[in-house]
């Protein structure tokens, strides 16, 4: 067939193009073929109107030439090896390159390392003076004196954040008695004699602080239920975040509060704002206290953030 192309020539009329019907394609009642064009793999979707049929008179003076996909593809082929193979051959020589100035280098370091000891060598053997051995004394002295600062400062560090956690994993009320004790040693005991109130409630988001199970140790996770006991201390039910396993009985003193990003909800679990439900407005590693808006009166507070943990229930829930 032939089919009629839109594009233009000298004669003002369409320049067709030869094709051989693959098949009929589309929609049936759409009037549409599908042709190889001369000299191309690919085919065409064209309307029925849009082709005509070649006589054989011109078949006979011009054969349809017909491409083939396996030889067309084994020519790509053949170049895209050869592309490869000369790839490869770029990489090999700047491999080798790349191999003689590392050789080069390495001979090099060789030689000016043998001459550095030989100076140092010569340099020891010929300076013999007091003061330069008095020198030498107080830099090693030194330096002795930075490793055992940063070792003490490291471990100063270290004790400062275990002591943080051991008391956030503490109750509230714990840590307001300890600090009234510090002040009124009397109170401490009337304190003792009263009831003992816990900080671990539901809809709480705390991290696993003890090492009883190392595989969740510093993980978060949020407080499901939380079981009471008149002989021991309260135990939680946690749906952990990492892969929502739930633990069962995990008592208080392995968890420690933990705290949202800013603008996160939070609920106040001591003092004059305690069971207060709020946003955190700012916070500050330094001084350990943040900014607080809370839900019920909109009031702005400057609370300390051991006091606070994240919210994860409903704003609504009333715990009073």
């Amino acid at each position: 067939v032939r089919k009629e192309s839109h594009d233009v020539g000298r004669s003002g009329r369409g320049r067709a193009q030869r094709a051989v019907v693959a098949k009929a394609a589309g929609v049936p009642g759409l009037n549409r073929l599908l042709v190889k064009m001369e000299g191309s793999t690919e085919d065409v979707s064209v309307t029925k109107g849009s082709v005509t049929l070649c006589s054989w008179d011109e078949l006979k003076e011009n054969p349809f030439r017909m491409v083939n996909a396996k030889t067309s593809s084994m020519q790509s082929k053949q170049s895209e090896s050869s592309g490869e193979r000369h790839r490869r051959e770029d990489v090999d020589d700047g491999l080798t390159r790349r191999k003689r100035s590392s050789s080069r280098d390495r001979g090099n370091r060789v030689e000016s390392h043998k001459k550095r000891r030989r100076n140092r060598r010569e340099r020891s053997t010929s300076t013999s003076s007091r003061s330069d051995s008095d020198s030498s004394r107080r830099r090693h002295r030194k330096k002795r004196e930075r490793k055992h600062d940063s070792k003490e400062s490291s471990h100063n560090r270290d004790r400062r954040r275990d002591d943080r956690r051991r008391v956030r994993s503490r109750s509230p009320d714990d840590r307001h008695s300890s600090n009234r004790s510090k002040h009124h040693p009397s109170s401490s005991h009337n304190h003792s004699k009263q009831q003992h109130l816990h900080w671990l409630l539901p809809n709480i988001r705390v991290r696993f602080v003890s090492n009883k199970i190392p595989k969740f140790y510093l993980q978060k996770g949020i407080v499901q239920d939380v079981i009471q006991s008149q002989q021991s201390s309260p135990k939680a039910v946690l749906l952990m975040d990492s892969n929502g396993q739930v633990l069962d009985n995990i008592p208080e003193r392995y968890l420690e509060t933990a705290l949202p990003k800013t603008g996160g909800n939070v609920i106040v679990l001591e003092g004059r704002y305690r069971w207060k439900k709020g946003r955190l407005l700012e916070r500050s590693s330094g001084d350990g206290s943040g900014v607080v808006q809370l839900f019920e009166d909109l009031e702005v507070v400057n609370i300390s953030l051991d006091s606070v943990a994240e919210w994860c229930g409903p704003v609504d829930d009333d715990l009073e």
